[in-house]
């Protein structure tokens, strides 16, 4: 067997973790391996995306000859990689790369999320499950979904739920909630355990008769004593909790008790009573959660089928049916399955939920299991336990210990940081040795770096945090760093609006990024509620509105009353009166104008996912949403409110088979069993070990600079203090470490040469876009995206018409269908011949990056016109529009030819309108 057939990878934070995914499938291409063979799988779109290019870039370096010293050189380190890891030689993998270059731009490779790969079993089995073949992916409606269920349930099982929500003092929400994440976290575990079918009553009678024989004991003994007495006076089940929390476990050691002599068999009796009761308890409350979670599928799936709509927690939850509950045969899924899985890479693996692994070992089993060189099968697991930070929708860090023991795997580690310069990895490596067992200290490449923890600040109000925060921008950009260049991390999605809202007078623009739905957004609530108000007269709805106001809630509010007029105009009145300008208003506006009726409308809102913020200048986000992502100069501010646990009612503990065991959250259960306290406190270790894990991920998304802002709360510590960062007010690291490097400033003199480079079409893409780029919806956004890659690989690059058609279908074939990206090549020709009868021969550069005023410029294309004897007539700024025509366009433009004649004085630009292929002169 080859030593680099099954590996497990195990990659820090900025170890280079894309870098070795890209560079094993090209490996594995090299080996002989097969691109429909090759099942490469990730969490995200985005990273799909990125994958997929890096696998294009590192075949295009290979395949075809760099005429360019920069990436000649990544070419020369691509191919030291390729011998240092795997072993291939440079003359053999440059004889090799441009076939296999050709067949990645000609195939589409099978890079895609675990969500979709999921997506595309469920097709393939569409009948087995009661689906249409043409089933679609997107939001539920939660509401309709709940209404349906609960008309599902009899009369005793809403009783029995109302009982639920009393015990565990939990709205009716909260308790769906937990029924729903019962269907999808913990599939796999309810029908590992026997309901309770006994007389629930009778075992809590035999813990009152137990418990009532050790208070006669103590009446009736002559050497009673007041304390005593007290200590067992009690006459219910409840009573029985409050009274004797200490003294069911310790006995007769009881301080109280020692002078009775009281018989400790009797305290055993009561300690066993105690814990088949709460066994018993446990078994029905699980069996009635069973029960009602299949009704609560079964209204799911009758609103699935009259929708023809699944989500992708319905997806896993078939699929696993499917293949892990034997409804479709093992042998004949393989068979069904058409395509074969030879290899398979595994990205983000720490991220992966039980029931998703479970799924996939079958797959996994079978390429274990068989023969052959790694040409023919192999499995490559990458992950990092560290960064774990998912356990509320199921991830599972320990999977990664686990698929380390099966047979064959080989363990390796990347130990080198390129992300962070020294002192900040310096630092990580310092304090994370300490609270995280067998953590590996990094390595670093980069010199230098900036630290800096400020004081502890004693949290009256959220502004108190928010103004150190401004006041460390302000710091920032003193030293000539850019707006840009800035990320605040926070813990909480409120806390990232509340920010902004805080931040936005001070500095512009700033870009958020928010994991909530479009529903439950500030804007987006103040305009719902005031329809709803409009149409009911709610004064609850009105003192929601109030709150949303930053009002108090007896504060008079005006609303606009609902007239004859449609929603949108309805909407559009109150974005003006309350002055609501920000892009989750607009949406819900554009969603206004889409409906029919205002039930309609309150539906599309449900629906929809989380607006895209704009995604430049000071950016600020959660650090769950942060993962993946990486900034100059990062600030990370401390939780400011204590974290909910909703949805606790219950929680799955698995052993090392996988095998899962759900347990009842029962506090006077904790008190009294100690085989249930050990579990709560291995599920205590688990949370807090996440915690860790959560503070690592934030502080490895810094490179420059690293800027933590540590919060004592009135209620509960810093977060810091779990890393032992602080303690109470005191910071126990050095507060200031390295300088912050300054930013150098292009002079603006005319004497001064601009810096031109053409670039990767790539570097435009991820968290920062194009400074001046908006776009309304994704599939513009792409649409864009997609034209300027053809013009740039096309005029910039000469790449020929076919190659670039595969390409592009290559890297966004599930945006635009192939007759869309035909048209796009048309649309190219259209524009080569315009250009050539406008301005014949020229030289092209595509993506021309400058800097002024610390902001990053690109010029889509400059156009270098040349006499005979080559020498440069006329220098053409050309930028190109796939949207409509705006005044800003033309600014735009101005700006870029102002600079560009700054180097060459002749030089003008025009406008190309690609909708209607409109050339435009800026004067």
């Amino acid at each position: 067997m080859d030593s680099k057939q099954f590996i497990v990878l195990e990659a820090s934070a900025g170890s280079g973790k894309t870098y070795s995914l890209a560079l094993r499938y090209v490996y594995l291409l090299l080996e002989g391996g097969k691109i429909g063979e090759i099942l490469a799988l990730t969490f995200t779109n985005k990273a799909v995306d990125e994958m997929r290019q890096r696998i294009g870039d590192f075949l295009l370096l290979l395949g075809r000859e760099p005429n360019e010293e920069e990436k000649q050189a990544k070419r020369e380190e691509l191919l030291q990689s390729l011998k240092q890891e795997y072993g291939w030689e440079r003359e053999k993998v440059l004889s090799l790369a441009p076939t296999l270059l050709s067949a990645y731009w000609s195939q589409t490779p099978r890079i895609m999320t675990l969500d979709a790969f999921f997506g595309s079993i469920l097709r393939k089995f569409c009948w087995y499950a009661g689906v249409t073949h043409h089933f679609e992916i997107g939001g539920l409606d939660q509401t309709q979904i709940e209404e349906n269920f609960l008309n599902r349930l009899s009369y005793a099982q809403r009783q029995r739920l109302i009982r639920l929500c009393f015990r565990h003092r939990k709205s009716l929400d909260q308790v769906l909630q937990s029924i729903e994440l019962a269907g999808e976290k913990f599939l796999d575990c309810f029908d590992q355990q026997l309901p309770y079918s006994g007389d629930l009553a009778q075992k809590e009678q035999e813990v009152l008769e137990s418990a009532k024989q050790i208070q006669k004991e103590v009446r009736e003994n002559l050497q009673d004593s007041s304390s005593a007495i007290k200590a067992v006076d009690f006459d219910t089940l409840s009573g029985l909790f409050d009274k004797g929390k200490t003294w069911i476990i310790r006995g007769g050691e009881f301080q109280s008790f020692r002078k009775l002599k009281l018989d400790e068999s009797l305290f055993r009796d009561l300690r066993e009573k105690l814990e088949a009761f709460f066994s018993a308890q446990e078994r029905e409350f699980i069996g009635f959660i069973d029960e009602i979670s299949s009704s609560y599928q079964n209204a799911r799936g009758a609103y699935s089928k009259w929708e023809n709509l699944l989500d992708f927690s319905d997806v896993v939850q078939r699929v696993y049916k499917l293949l892990c509950q034997d409804e479709v045969p093992s042998d004949f899924f393989y068979f069904r399955l058409d395509d074969r899985i030879s290899h398979i890479l595994l990205d983000e693996f720490q991220d992966t939920n039980v029931v998703q692994y479970k799924i996939l070992l079958p797959l996994i089993e079978e390429i274990l299991g068989g023969e052959g060189r790694i040409g023919d099968r192999s499995f490559f697991v990458v992950g990092d336990k560290k960064q774990s930070i998912y356990q509320f929708r199921g991830g599972y860090g320990k999977l990664l210990d686990i698929v380390k023991d099966l047979p064959l795997m080989r363990s390796e580690c990347l130990d080198t940081n390129y992300r962070s310069k020294s002192r900040i990895v310096s630092f990580v490596n310092e304090v994370f040795q300490k609270v995280i067992p067998s953590y590996v200290p990094q390595k670093y490449k980069k010199e230098g770096g900036y630290i800096k923890i400020c004081d502890v600040i004693e949290l009256e109000g959220k502004k108190q945090a928010f103004e150190a925060i401004k006041t460390q921008i302000e710091e920032f950009l003193k030293e000539g760093i850019a707006l840009s260049e800035i990320a605040v991390l926070v813990f909480k999605n409120s806390d990232v609006m509340e920010l902004g809202d805080y931040l936005k007078n001070d500095f512009k623009p700033i870009a958020t990024k928010e994991s909530i739905a479009l529903a439950y957004k500030k804007d987006a609530q103040i305009l719902l509620s005031s329809l709803r108000y409009a149409l009911s007269g709610s004064e609850i709805e009105k003192k929601r509105i109030a709150k949303l106001l930053g009002k108090a809630l007896d504060d008079e509010v005006e609303i606009l009353k609902f007239e004859n007029q449609s929603v949108g105009e309805y909407i559009y009145s109150v974005m003006q009166f309350y002055n609501l300008n920000s892009k989750v208003a607009k949406q819900v506006f554009e969603l206004a104008c889409l409906s029919q009726n205002h039930k309609e409308f309150f539906e599309k809102v449900q629906r929809c996912s989380s607006v895209k913020e704009d995604q430049e200048g000071l950016k600020i986000l959660t650090i769950h949403a942060s993962k993946g992502l990486e900034f100059k100069h990062l600030i990370v501010l401390d939780r400011l409110s204590q974290s909910l646990n909703i949805g606790e009612i219950f929680f799955c503990q698995y052993d090392d088979a996988l095998k899962g065991k759900i347990f009842m959250n029962n506090q006077h259960r904790r008190a009294f069993d100690e085989g249930f306290k050990r579990v709560v406190e291995r599920q205590k270790e688990d949370k807090e070990e996440e915690r860790k894990n959560l503070l690592y991920v934030a502080l490895t998304r810094a490179c420059d600079s690293l800027v933590i802002v540590p919060v004592a709360r009135e209620r509960g510590k810093s977060e810091f203090e779990c890393i032992g960062l602080v303690r109470d007010k005191e910071v126990l690291y050095p507060q200031i470490q390295g300088q912050i490097q300054k930013e150098i400033q292009i002079p603006q003199t005319p004497q001064q040469e601009i810096q031109i480079k053409q670039v990767s079409f790539g570097e435009q893409e991820g968290f920062i876009r194009k400074e001046q780029t908006r776009f309304s919806s994704v599939q513009a956004m792409k649409y864009g995206e997609i034209v300027h890659k053809a013009l740039e690989l096309s005029l910039g690059y000469g790449v020929k018409e076919e190659q670039l058609f595969h390409l592009l279908k290559h890297s966004y074939g599930s945006y635009l269908d192939e007759k869309g990206l035909r048209n796009v090549l048309i649309s190219l020709q259209k524009v080569k011949d315009l250009l050539a009868l406008e301005f014949g021969e020229v030289q092209v550069q595509s993506e021309v990056s400058f800097i002024q005023d610390f902001k990053l410029f690109r010029i889509d294309c400059l156009l270098l016109c040349q006499d005979k004897e080559s020498h440069l007539t006329k220098a053409i700024v050309l930028d190109y529009k796939t949207g409509e025509k705006k005044d800003a366009d033309y600014e735009q433009v101005k700006h870029y030819v102002d600079f560009t004649r700054k180097q060459y004085p002749q030089a003008c630009g025009y406008l190309l309108y690609l909708r209607d292929f409109e050339l435009v002169r800026v004067e």
